[in-house]
Formats: C-alpha cells, structure tokens, sequence
C-alpha cells in the first residue's frame, strides 16, 4: 500500500509524540524551582524568628543583671550607712527605704540578739551580736543579707 504525503507527515508525527512521551522535562524545572524557593523562604523565616527570639532572651537576661547588681549595690550602700538605721541601743530604728528611699526599696529587719558569729573571734563572754536581715528588690531581683554588729556584752 502507497502512503500518500499527509499520511507520512501526520504518521511520523505521532511516532514522534509517541517517543517524547516521558521525556518531557520543562514543567519538572518549573516544580522544582517552585520547591527550592519554598524551602528557602521557610529556611528565611525561621532564621529571622530565630534571630528575634534569641535578642529578647538577651535583653531580659540584660535587664535581670542590671536588677541584681542594683539590688546588690542597695545592700552595700546600706551596710554602709548603719548610723542611718542602727540607733545607740543598737536596734533598727524603722524599715530603712520601705518607701523609695533615693530610689532604693531597702528592708532591713532586726532579728534579735545573740552571740558573735563562730569564726568570728569574740569572745562570746565579753560580745554580743545584733543580728539583721537586709532585704533589697531592683525591677524583678531580690537579694537578701544577713548582718550583724557586735556590742559589749552588759551583765
């Protein structure tokens, strides 16, 4: 049988959709592309919560050390100034800075008398100790210290 000149041409056309059935690459690109993009945009994403998380555990981790050293510093300042809070008899006088006092919140409570400190050198004949508990709060930092002062012992 004689093929006519359409019926090659349409015959080798279909052989050859036939043939390049599978081997159809170009959308493929496109879907991979798609799928690298969407891999790098969460990769972004998640690098820039990443990155804001860890600056405000920074700042919070910054402010509570400035807490704790303010709170610190109060302490000393208060150790410092036990003319202020101890009067002659060697008692506290009042809650120094239960208000803000210079913009310290300072609590100092008198826990009684009792002998010096083992280790201390006094002579628990000759020396009592007044004992008292220094409370300090700066922001979201407590700090509590213990103190004493020695006195004469009065038989």
């Amino acid at each position: 049988m004689i093929k006519t000149k359409a019926e090659i041409v349409s015959g080798d056309l279909i052989m050859q959709k036939r043939a390049n059935i599978g081997h159809n690459h170009e959308g493929m690109v496109l879907v991979m592309v798609l799928l690298v993009l969407l891999a790098s945009i969460l990769i972004g994403v998640s690098a820039i919560r990443l990155a804001t998380t860890d600056t405000r555990i920074i700042g919070n981790e910054a402010k509570y050390t400035q807490d704790i050293y303010a709170a610190e510093s109060n302490i000393n300042t208060a150790i410092l100034e036990t003319k202020s809070w101890v009067d002659n008899s060697n008692t506290a006088k009042y809650p120094y800075g239960e208000s803000q006092n210079s913009g310290k919140n300072i609590k100092i409570v008198d826990k009684g008398r009792g002998q010096p400190p083992r280790g201390s050198g006094w002579s628990v004949t000759s020396f009592e100790a007044n004992y008292y508990d220094i409370t300090s709060k700066s922001g979201n930092a407590s700090i509590t210290a213990g103190a004493w002062k020695l006195v004469p012992k009065i038989n």
